[in-house]
């Protein structure tokens, strides 16, 4: 669950915050991913998550980033994520809240601000699927005035 809010100046968007609260079983190595489109950069991100642990939030929180800018998505940020594709029994799982702050460079649409959330994890055919539920957010940006 959560929202994001858009800002700038002269109907001219050059600012996101995404606040999410999440959920993580223990049992799930897939975590949360949010995509951040292209012509954004991650500028801060402040996070509860693991509430109540005596953990690091920053360690469960990471970014990141393709070497090509051509694609659709430059930035992943992943939450509490296994690449290995097995929980960490009692390594992982809470709540928390997280807020993230990105910013547009001059590459950014002027139209559409879109973003992918993913969550969660399974097994296909041998196989391990982060995030297998997922839904693509579109906010349309608003548009100048001749």
């Amino acid at each position: 669950m959560g929202t994001i809010f858009l800002s700038g100046k002269d109907g001219v968007v050059k600012h996101a915050k995404i606040i999410a609260i999440v959920e993580i079983d223990s049992e799930d190595w897939g975590g949360v991913t949010i995509t951040v489109p292209a012509g954004w950069n991650v500028s801060s991100i402040t996070s509860s998550y693991p509430e109540g642990q005596d953990k690091d939030p920053d360690d469960f929180i990471s970014v990141w980033f393709t070497a090509n800018h051509g694609y659709e998505f430059n930035e992943w940020i992943l939450i509490d994520t296994n690449m290995s594709s097995s929980p960490l029994y009692g390594e992982s799982g809470g709540t928390g809240t997280i807020v993230i702050e990105l910013d547009a460079t001059d590459d950014a649409s002027t139209e559409l601000f879109q973003t992918t959330i993913g969550v969660g994890s399974a097994k296909r055919n041998g196989y391990g699927v982060h995030n297998p539920d997922h839904e693509t957010i579109e906010i349309p940006l608003p548009q100048e005035q001749q």
